[in-house]
């Protein structure tokens, strides 16, 4: 298992679950840079590490932690998500309102132009025939977006916070593609909750409010019980 290390730098941690022991690698080894999140691919042979500060993303041998290339000039580089060929990765780009196509069969691996989707993207999750991306928007009003990766464009946000000082956040797909759950909330005195949104038709049906303030941030999915937990 492994898990970035943000706050030590350009760090992240592997967690052998056998023994729990903890071993810090290097995720990239130019200064001032800082891990924010890690994916692995299907294979788990590889790791796409994105680096806020920095600006980049780095592809990283999951056994060594040898580092395979750096994807450069790509604006506080927040989250990843691979195509299950391993063909493609889609990476967030916070700094600029964007996400970005890279080509990994290409030699030099090739980034596509930046993608505008709205502010502030972060997660990403691909429909499972991967024609669809859906993007959290951490800015505000708290919405989503939608990217038709074979046009590679992007649809108008969808908004899910209720109000207009909303601000967004995590988000998580069921496992057939058809729903995204995200929080939001409305800053700290605020009350935030949970929106569910209709992948097939970009439409808000449903909003769960929390009962009191708070700051909803991350959410999980179970498959196996229909409901989604959000951690406040």
């Amino acid at each position: 298992m492994s898990h970035t290390a943000g706050g030590n730098g350009a760090q992240y941690a592997v967690l052998d679950t056998r023994d729990h022991s903890v071993t810090y690698r290097t995720s990239s080894p130019d200064a001032g840079t800082r891990s924010h999140a890690i994916t692995p691919t299907l294979d788990g042979e590889t790791l796409y590490i994105a680096h806020d500060t920095g600006n980049r993303v780095t592809s990283v041998n999951a056994e060594s932690g040898a580092l395979n290339f750096t994807l450069l000039n790509i604006p506080r580089a927040e989250e990843t998500a691979a195509s299950r060929s391993g063909e493609v990765l889609w990476v967030s780009a916070r700094g600029g309102n964007a996400v970005m196509r890279v080509d990994l069969t290409s030699n030099p691996v090739a980034v596509g132009d930046p993608i505008p989707v709205g502010s502030q993207p972060e997660s990403m999750m691909l429909t499972p025939n991967e024609g669809t991306l859906v993007v959290s928007l951490r800015g505000s009003p708290a919405s989503l977006s939608f990217v038709d990766t074979l046009a590679l464009a992007a649809f108008p946000p969808v908004r899910i916070g209720p109000e207009d000082t909303s601000l967004g956040d995590l988000a998580v797909m069921t496992q057939n593609g058809h729903f995204v759950y995200a929080t939001y909330d409305n800053n700290i005195p605020g009350t935030g909750g949970i929106a569910v949104v209709d992948v097939r038709t970009r439409e808000l049906i449903d909003r769960w409010q929390y009962p009191t303030a708070g700051r909803p941030h991350g959410i999980w999915y179970s498959t196996k019980t229909p409901r989604a937990v959000a951690n406040p």
